[in-house]
């Protein structure tokens, strides 16, 4: 029997007697509901205020800052993207240096450093703009290394992967590397 029968019902919405429900609505026979709603506005309050306040630091961090090393003179631009990874103490307060290579030419020792705020942190991604006399042509290879002059946890990092790319001619070239710069860890390289 291949016939097909359905149902449904519909539910009145019930009117609601507003001179019983302001007659009733003393502080004394509703205790719990008018704490339970003043707790639950005091925790909302509070998180409002504590996002806020995240929001903030997270606009702290945005933004891309020039390499300090990078000369006026220098009319060939890359921006260099550094993702810190999420483990923890992977971030670090060392100095930390590179040097690009690509097939026409290769930077000089090149340093990453901001003077307005904390790079470099755990989870976090850092853009920068490295300004350089002509084109490097393809990039090859990067290669990364810090002084380890960070205190305690802070002297060790975890990269995750560097993408460079070319502003002039706008090619992504990515490295990645997810391994810890520490004496302490992995191959202690």
């Amino acid at each position: 029997h291949l016939t097909s029968f359905a149902g449904g019902f519909v539910i009145l919405p019930e009117s609601i007697n507003w001179n019983y429900v302001f007659a009733n609505a003393d502080f004394m026979k509703n205790k719990t509901i008018y704490l339970t709603v003043i707790c639950v506005s005091v925790i909302y309050i509070i998180l409002i205020i504590y996002a806020r306040f995240k929001d903030k630091k997270d606009l702290e961090k945005l933004g891309v800052t020039p390499l300090p090393d990078n000369h006026r003179s220098d009319q060939y631009f890359y921006q260099i993207i550094v993702f810190t990874g999420q483990r923890q103490n992977a971030g670090t307060n060392s100095n930390v240096h590179f040097i690009i290579y690509g097939d026409n030419d290769e930077t000089h020792i090149r340093t990453l450093a901001d003077s307005q705020r904390k790079i470099l942190q755990r989870g976090g991604i850092n853009s920068f703009i490295m300004a350089v006399p002509e084109s490097l042509g393809l990039l090859n290879c990067i290669r990364v290394w810090h002084d380890n002059t960070g205190k305690g946890s802070s002297s060790s990092w975890f990269l995750k992967y560097i993408i460079i790319r070319d502003l002039q001619s706008m090619e992504k070239f990515y490295f990645i590397s997810q391994r810890w710069f520490a004496v302490e860890k992995d191959d202690a390289k």
